[in-house]
C-alpha cells in the first residue's frame, strides 16, 4: 500500500484500487505511525510491503 498526496486530499493505492480520502498526507502521517515511512514529500509507503530498502546515490524501495 502506498499513500499519494492529492491536494487537501490523499490517494490511497491498494492492489485491489484506489480510494479518494478528505486528509492531508501529514494527518494521515501522524495517524498511521511507524508502519507508514514519508518516501518523498508526498509519498508514504507501508513498511510491512517493502522488501529490500537500498541506499546509494539513488535511493530504491523494492515492493512486495
Amino acid at each position: 500500500m502506498r499513500i499519494e498526496a492529492e491536494g487537501d486530499y490523499v490517494m490511497v493505492h491498494t492492489r485491489e484500487r484506489s480510494y479518494l480520502v478528505r486528509l492531508r498526507l501529514q494527518d494521515l502521517e501522524t495517524r498511521l505511525g511507524e508502519r507508514f515511512l514519508r518516501v518523498h514529500r508526498s509519498h508514504l509507503v507501508n513498511l510491512d510491503h517493502v522488501k529490500l530498502f537500498e541506499h546509494n546515490d539513488d535511493v530504491r524501495l523494492v515492493w512486495s
